[in-house]
């Protein structure tokens, strides 16, 4: 047969009755006459003495149930401890007992409680309750069990406030029994399922029951000892549905039928439940027990027998039919001591190595744990050395996000953190809405005209040709005007307009004929109008045709008025940025929260004056684009006036060759080009209106293109980079140099720890002592043979 050590137990048993007999009447056996099985109940013991099974699964046996199953009396007859039976809720909180085997000496009973939940911190009450008894009498237990009970806030039947206080507890009473005659094994008594609500079980209460008993019926290795009323249905009583949620295989469940006594006309139906007919536990089985009645304790008119006649009453039933037709190793109170005994041996040498490495690993999580709370900051030199240690990762971490090293910190792999790229992307995002969105009106686009882009046009009147072609002009050869030769064709005389009298592509000035010409405004309503209306609005001693030199400022800084908005909105970006990543950055490193919020609040101070300084800085930025006078010094200004004009006449020559049929698609006809002066002239002299128009919108285009960009490059080198480097601010004030100032007043308001955090690093320095006790333990048992 071969023995699964992972499990402890037989794989052969779950598909073989013979098997499964055989394997049940080999563990019945004494386990402890093994001195090496003793050793290891001895250390399971220990460990569990530890309070590591908070934290990590240590093989334990739980017994659980519906409330009135017989639970407490089975933990009686199985501990010979008088746990309080009969009416109303017996069992309140968890109880572990804990029996183990002395060479000599009285038996002594030692009782304490522990706290379950980890994490929860224990009150002085419970950490100073600790009973040493010399003997335990029912009275007694009875005595011992309400003082624990007032201790945990948990009301008994017969005290004021039952039935409307808190009635169970997850803290565990643990009794520890020692005495040459006791058998080593621990067990654990849950509260009992109940499924309605009284007066005094709330409807809560409920489901805080069934958590308890989940709590420890999930834990790996915790063998599951399911009882069940032998004068109920056995298949309505929750505790084998929950077993089998957590135990699907029934490696750990083991079930027990209490109240054998009582079933007589039941026998049948209690009978198979034992033989596995009726709920299956192929695994280990049913057991069969007979536990006190209410009148064998006393409580009936009678006396309370001893364990010795409970033993024989038992002996007695169980010797008779039907029960013989049971195996007799599942028979009886001490059958299932021993069979308990053997799995829980079993158990707990099969998990030995796993609990070792859960051990080591939480020991590591532990300590990292408390390297992140730091040591404790009872004094001022603490707390400034805890704050100098945050505040030195920050603005090394910062000054790496602010220059762009993001590998330097593994905190920055965070895109939220990487600063500067989130400045970068923000100020191309200013530029683009500047360029885009800056204007308040569209400028007229200045291209110069292609060869096919008079290709729809209409022969013009006659009287607009020129009679007149004796003019010494009309024979200049086209390389003095920068074109190929061609001669003059009266027959090919083309206007440059298309018939929808809109401007030519790659042209923004007026082609339509001298008499055709409307105002500017009429073509370009938005920009001509403009100017138009400036002109009209600052009318003085200027000559008709001239400009008045405020009409330029006048129209610039109706075309910047959108500046300001987008200027502060991209500042407020900046500042948002800024403040949000070096929020999240100092969460990143400060695992306190109950400092972080303290120092979150001073690192927003450290904005404060920046913010006020940029904004400052921008408005007096603002303030100059609008008032101050128009002034450059940049060559462009004068090349860019100079292109647009270069380009007007060149499409009004090239218009004026088309309109001639001297300039085909494919060039020129001839190399000789015959002007008409007249017409000439028109094309290249518009009215003084019209050119003042054109005039004043080129310089301003030109004016405004060059300081668009001067505006966004000011505020992105200046203001915005001055913003982001400054040294009161976040990313470079909130430093080492900064703590070293505070006064201690100051530190103990920001670095103080809250009750929290010292429970929290108690809470850890409690679980790491027991864990490295355990780690001794582990080590020490068995030198010769190690656990992994």
């Amino acid at each position: 047969m071969v023995i699964d050590t992972t499990r402890g137990v037989s794989r052969e048993i779950a598909s073989n009755p013979a098997a499964c007999d055989e394997q049940r009447a080999r563990i019945s056996t004494d386990p402890f006459q093994n001195r090496d099985n003793q050793e290891i109940i001895d250390l399971i013991d220990q460990l569990l003495e530890c309070g590591i099974n908070k934290s990590i699964g240590i093989p334990q046996i739980v017994i659980v149930g519906d409330q009135s199953s017989g639970k407490s009396s089975l933990l009686q007859s199985l501990t010979d401890i008088p746990f309080p039976v009969g009416d109303g809720l017996c069992t309140r909180f968890p109880t572990q007992i804990v029996s183990r085997r002395a060479r000599s000496g009285p038996e002594t009973i030692k009782a304490s409680i522990h706290e379950r939940i980890f994490g929860k911190t224990p009150s002085p009450q419970i950490e100073a309750f600790a009973r040493t008894l010399s003997g335990l009498t029912p009275a007694g237990f009875d005595e011992l069990i309400k003082e624990a009970s007032g201790i945990l806030g948990v009301a008994q039947p017969d005290q004021p406030g039952f039935g409307t206080s808190k009635n169970f507890s997850t803290s565990t009473l643990r009794l520890e029994i020692t005495g040459p005659g006791r058998t080593p094994f621990t067990v654990i008594d849950l509260p009992g399922l109940f499924h309605a609500s009284t007066s005094s079980q709330t409807t809560s209460e409920i489901t805080g029951i069934r958590e308890i008993v989940q709590r420890y019926v999930s834990t790996p290795g915790t063998i599951i000892v399911a009882v069940a009323n032998g004068l109920a249905n056995a298949a309505t009583q929750e505790i084998f549905e929950m077993a089998r949620g957590y135990d699907e295989d029934g490696l750990r469940t083991v079930g027990v039928i209490t109240k054998c006594d009582m079933v007589a006309d039941a026998a049948e139906q209690t009978l198979k439940l034992a033989q596995n007919k009726t709920i299956c536990l192929n695994k280990h089985g049913w057991f069969v027990v007979r536990n006190r009645s209410a009148k064998e304790m006393g409580e009936v008119g009678g006396r309370s027998i001893t364990n010795e006649e409970r033993h024989s009453r038992e002996t007695k039933l169980f010797s008779e039919f039907p029960w013989t037709q049971l195996p007799e190793t599942h028979r009886g109170v001490h059958a299932l001591r021993d069979y308990l005994s053997t799995l829980l041996v079993q158990y707990s040498r099969s998990e030995l190595p796993e609990i070792a490495r859960n051990i080591q690993s939480l020991i590591s999580r532990t300590r990292s744990e408390l390297r992140v709370l730091g040591h404790s900051r009872d004094k001022g030199p603490r707390q400034r050395q805890f704050l100098q240690e945050i505040t030195g990762q920050f603005q090394t971490a910062a000054e790496s996000a602010l220059s762009g090293h993001y590998s330097s910190s593994v905190l920055l792999g965070d895109s939220a953190l990487k600063l500067r790229k989130r400045i970068v992307e923000a100020n191309e995002k200013f530029a683009n809405n500047m360029l885009t969105k800056g204007h308040m009106v569209e400028f007229k686009k200045l291209e110069k005209l292609s060869r096919d882009s008079a290709a729809n046009t209409i022969l013009p009147p006659e009287k607009f040709r020129s009679s007149n072609l004796q003019d010494p002009l009309a024979s200049v050869k086209s390389s003095h005007l920068g074109f190929n030769q061609a001669p003059y064709s009266d027959t090919n005389w083309k206007l440059f307009f298309s018939n929808s009298q809109k401007d030519l592509p790659g042209d923004s000035v007026s082609t339509l004929a001298p008499n055709q010409r409307t105002t500017p405004s009429t073509i370009h309503p938005s920009i001509d109008g403009w100017i138009q209306e400036e002109i009209a609005n600052n009318r003085g001693t200027e000559l008709p045709g001239t400009p008045n030199p405020e009409v330029v400022p006048a129209l610039f800084r109706r075309q910047t008025q959108g500046w300001a908005l987008l200027a502060q909105e991209h500042l407020g970006a900046i500042q948002a940025i800024v403040r949000n990543s070096t929020m999240v950055l100092l969460g990143a490193i400060c695992k306190d929260n109950a400092v972080l919020p303290r120092l979150q609040d001073r690192l927003l101070r450290f904005t404060i004056q920046p913010d006020e300084a940029a904004k400052e800085q921008l408005t007096a930025l603002i303030q100059d684009v609008r008032e101050k006078p128009l002034q450059t010094n940049n060559p462009l200004f004068g090349e860019k006036i100079q292109h647009a004009r270069r380009l007007r006449f060149e499409n009004a020559l090239t218009r004026y060759l088309r309109s001639t049929g001297q300039l085909q698609l494919d060039g020129f006809e001839s190399s000789v080009t015959r002007l008409d002066p007249l017409r000439l002239f028109d094309e290249l002299h518009i009215s003084n209106s019209e050119n003042l128009v054109y005039e004043i919108h080129d310089t301003l285009k030109a004016y405004y293109d060059l300081a668009v960009v001067d505006f966004i490059e000011f505020v992105n080198k200046h203001i915005v980079e001055r913003y982001v480097n400054s040294p009161d601010g976040p990313a470079k004030a909130f430093s080492p140099s900064w703590v070293g100032g505070l006064q201690d007043e100051e530190l103990a308001e920001l670095a103080s720890e809250s009750k929290e955090t010292i429970a929290q690093r108690k809470q850890k320095e409690t679980l790491l002592e027991k864990l490295t006790m355990a780690e001794s333990i582990l080590a020490g048992h068995n030198p010769g043979r190690p656990i992994e």
